[in-house]
């Protein structure tokens, strides 16, 4: 549709990363699959709080392995046990999350997506089905600002799939605003 990047993508703001990274504190992944890179965005900030991270995107846009995520198989993963951290195509994220969870089976996945995004019917499937049920909702309380507009409109919750961290961590909780720089 017409204002809509190529590829459905949409550069996460530092602040969002640096919001779940605070939430998270210890239990942060050392290392990262980050499967939808675009330009680095999530990248850039994981790896600034000591993460080493392996970045693959369909598009090539530059140095990470260009590859299509949807048709990768269990042994294609770069670390073991595996983690995920994403922002992925909103348009596709029903079949990230799908292939995630049923292929890769990572010990703990988060995907930054609209709010709303369990509000339609293809999803209910994923919420009912206890194998790709998030165990964790972090709505960002802050409105994100993807196209650097300096308008922010949308709406965002981080969704994780971490049954580690559901007796240390709460399983909602808003996130606030980060000092960038922290």
């Amino acid at each position: 549709s017409q204002g809509r990047s190529d590829h459905d993508l949409s550069e996460t703001p530092p602040a969002a990363t640096l919001a779940l990274i605070h939430w998270l504190g210890p239990a942060l992944p050392a290392q990262v699959w980050e499967i939808a890179c675009g330009n680095h965005h999530i990248t850039n900030v994981l790896r600034a709080h000591g993460c080493e991270v392996f970045e693959s995107d369909l598009i090539d846009r530059g140095d990470h392995v260009v590859s299509d995520y949807l048709a990768s198989a269990a042994a294609d993963a770069p670390f073991s046990p595996l983690a995920i951290i994403t922002n992925p195509p909103w348009d596709q994220a029903s079949d990230f999350i799908e292939h995630s969870l049923l292929v890769h089976q990572p010990r703990f996945m988060a995907l930054l997506l609209k709010a709303q995004f369990f509000h339609n019917r293809a999803c209910v499937n994923l919420s009912g089905n206890p194998l790709t049920r998030p165990t964790h909702t972090l709505p960002v309380s802050f409105r994100l600002d993807f196209r650097g507009r300096r308008n922010p409109a949308m709406d965002c919750t981080w969704f994780l799939w971490a049954r580690d961290l559901v007796d240390s961590h709460p399983r909602f909780e808003a996130l606030v605003r980060p000092v960038l720089g922290l």
